[in-house]
């Protein structure tokens, strides 16, 4: 079955916006957060490449995350 790119982007877009709600102030806490974020916003470029759109704004995203 093929992959439905514009649904997984859809919960990667979430599980990113959970990453800023719970962003902790605490360094390393918040580094391994911003990890998971650029992880999430990695998968939205992706996801939005693979549906044949444009990913740069959401994998540069990733690259500010990490």
């Amino acid at each position: 079955m093929p992959a439905d790119w514009k649904e997984l982007g859809a919960a990667a877009r979430e599980r990113y916006a959970d990453g800023e709600r719970r962003l902790p102030d605490d360094g390393d806490e918040r580094q391994r957060q911003l990890t998971r974020m650029g992880n999430a916003a990695g998968a939205v470029g992706l996801c939005e490449l693979m549906a044949g759109g444009d990913g740069r704004e959401w994998l540069a995203r990733a690259a500010e995350r990490y």
